[in-house]
């Protein structure tokens, strides 16, 4: 499939479509890594440019960030895409995004103080509560939808990687269909849908350090996204543990005491459904 470039981003506009290094070139400078099955994002600095590719980057992952940035710009800093385009014979799809000056919160998040912490925090649950918010564009989907935003199943990692196809769906009875796909045995009957990021970690969120304090300045991989149950997000998130060698047992639970800063703490019952189904599901 040959490259869809983004018009009116502001790459293309000031330099052009054929100015987007091919994937011959982004596999050369990813080098023996360009064969792993997620390889590094490739940076290329003198572009302003960031090229994230592999055989499980999607074109709905590209279509998404998109979105997000197009619709909370000013609100939440996604990086802008540029473009894609999808190797068939190699079953990849490169995304062309802006590159984003500063560190993964990850990086970060040790030599915080309490303040720069509160501050962050704060910043991110601003931007939780904005995305929860967005709508669906399509004119016939309804409150009550799960599913991307190209109206495909959701693709969740749990659900992928154990061959597990749910959505789209839409209607009343749409978290009641998903819940019981997923056998989590929750109350449906006032629950509702949105759109959810799906995988809040300290890799997915680069930080500046600014005169005033850390500013969060981009969230990244929006490949999960789409529209879920509302307990969703905060279920996943409050689930999710890191391995040491990537991020200290130490700092990830001081992580984990200021979540609820940033996401609606789920209740009891809710954690314990999702830790079972997290349990079939690794």
């Amino acid at each position: 499939m040959p490259l869809i470039p983004i018009s009116d981003s502001t790459f293309i506009t000031r330099h052009g479509a054929g100015t987007l290094p091919p994937p011959t070139q982004v596999r050369a400078r990813a080098g023996a890594d360009a064969d792993n099955r997620r390889p590094r994002p490739v940076i290329f600095r003198d572009l302003g440019l960031v090229v994230k590719f592999g055989q499980d980057v999607t074109e709905i992952e590209a279509k998404t960030q998109q979105f997000v940035h197009k619709e909370l710009q000013g609100t939440v800093p996604v990086p802008e895409v540029y473009g894609w385009e999808v190797d068939i014979k190699r079953g990849e799809t490169y995304i062309y995004m802006a590159l984003v000056a500063g560190n993964t919160l990850a990086a970060e998040w040790g030599n915080m103080t309490q303040k720069h912490k509160e501050v962050l925090c704060n910043q991110l649950r601003t931007m939780w509560w904005a995305w929860r918010h967005l709508q669906h564009p399509h004119p016939q989907v309804t409150g009550h939808y799960i599913g991307t935003l190209t109206r495909q199943p959701v693709r969740d990692v749990h659900l992928v990687e154990n061959g597990k196809t749910i959505g789209p769906l839409d209607g009343d009875a749409a978290v009641g269909t998903f819940n019981n796909r997923c056998e989590i045995d929750l109350p449906t009957a006032s629950a509702e849908t949105v759109f959810t990021h799906d995988d809040i970690n300290v890799f997915n969120i680069m930080v500046a350090r600014e005169a005033t304090g850390p500013k969060v300045v981009a969230v990244l991989d929006w490949a999960q996204s789409g529209w879920y149950p509302e307990y969703w997000e905060s279920c996943k998130a409050f689930s999710t543990r890191l391995h040491p060698n990537k991020f200290s047992t130490e700092l990830m639970d001081d992580w984990m005491l200021w979540l609820p800063q940033v996401l609606t703490q789920p209740n009891k019952v809710q954690r314990d459904k999702f830790s079972v189904f997290v349990s079939r599901h690794i």
